[in-house]
């Protein structure tokens, strides 16, 4: 299991007319807009909870002043041609203002371009639709399916995604390339108990990729970096606690010193292990250059913990700061 840090022992137009400026200028939406978010499952999952990424939109257009009524309505396991067959209902039947359209997942984990039941050309279909019925589509690129599978595929699909942006003027979030850029770092830590970047399993978003697709939605809707930055302070305000599943490994003497302790202190040893983890965290945040892995360490020792979002960047700090973790 790939550990995220080391510790001693633990561990975008209003229609095709209008410019988007990127810097404070005119934004695509605005104050008393609907806004529909269509998609599929990346996009219905990522209604749950305070850390999905059509609930860090909303919050981050609040904390600028411009309050929407927004509909999610992502269907898990959906291709384009899906959403295209009921965009009318979902989307311009909900007097939309602006749409953002995520798609292409799904047809790349069915074998696009061989299938050819649902192409781009379907995306392209839905933001006509959209223009038609004067909604402004923003576009969001496909960032992954199953890890590295279909790799070519998703990156052919996001090129065609972003064209069809290009050729009818509308924005385009840039997901695809931001996703990626994350993957691709191998100095952004593996934080979560699945082994994965910025995913719980190659596909569906965690509170890091969550917040990859959100920022560059805001910055399709013409967000500057100062508003980008209300955005996410808005995010650490409102929504200050996540769950992640650190692991890491400890020797076999440092294991029974573990077990031996929590009868000292009245503690079970699941809220032993909590314990040592935070205490970890702590050392982490004040001192990452004194966080090393134990030698010889072969027992994984895991909790379920609770960090608001601040620390958790915190400890991603820590993680890029830190030589040769894995």
């Amino acid at each position: 299991m790939k550990n995220a840090f080391r510790p001693l022992c633990i561990m975008h137009c209003a229609l095709c007319i209008s410019t988007v400026f990127a810097h404070g200028g005119e934004k695509v939406i605005k104050n008393g807009d609907t806004l529909v978010f269509m998609g599929d499952s990346i996009t219905q999952f990522g209604n749950n909870g305070v850390g999905g990424y059509l609930r860090l939109v909303v919050q981050g257009l609040a904390a600028n002043g411009i309050d929407v009524t927004w509909h999610g309505v992502g269907v898990s396991g959906q291709t384009a041609v899906q959403m295209k067959n009921r965009f009318k209902r979902d989307v311009i039947d909900k007097h939309a203002n602006v749409v953002t359209i995520f798609a292409g997942v799904n047809d790349c984990a069915f074998g696009w371009p061989a299938n050819t039941d649902s192409t781009p050309d379907d995306v392209a279909a839905m933001a006509d639709m959209a223009i038609q019925a004067g909604i402004t589509p923003v576009l969001l690129s496909p960032t992954c399916v199953s890890g590295e599978n279909f790799r070519q595929n998703v990156d052919d699909y996001a090129a065609e995604v972003k064209k069809i942006a290009q050729m009818k003027g509308v924005p385009y979030a840039a997901t695809y390339e931001a996703f990626r850029a994350y993957l691709d770092d191998p100095v952004n830590p593996v934080i979560n108990v699945y082994g994965r970047r910025a995913t719980s399993d190659g596909t569906h978003m965690d509170v890091v990729g969550n917040r990859i697709l959100a920022r560059e939605v805001l910055k399709a809707f013409g967000f500057d970096p100062a508003e980008l930055g209300k955005a996410e302070a808005a995010w650490h305000a409102n929504a200050p606690f996540i769950e992640f599943h650190p692991v890491v490994k400890v020797t076999e003497a440092e294991y029974m010193a573990v077990k031996a302790t929590p009868g000292r202190t009245g503690m079970s040893l699941g809220e032993y292990h909590k314990f040592l983890f935070y205490r970890g965290i702590d050392l982490m945040k004040r001192q990452p250059a004194k966080v090393s892995a134990s030698n010889g360490a072969t027992i994984a020792l895991s909790t379920t913990a609770h960090v608001s979002l601040i620390t958790y960047d915190q400890m991603l700090d820590c993680g890029r700061a830190m030589p040769g973790h894995d």
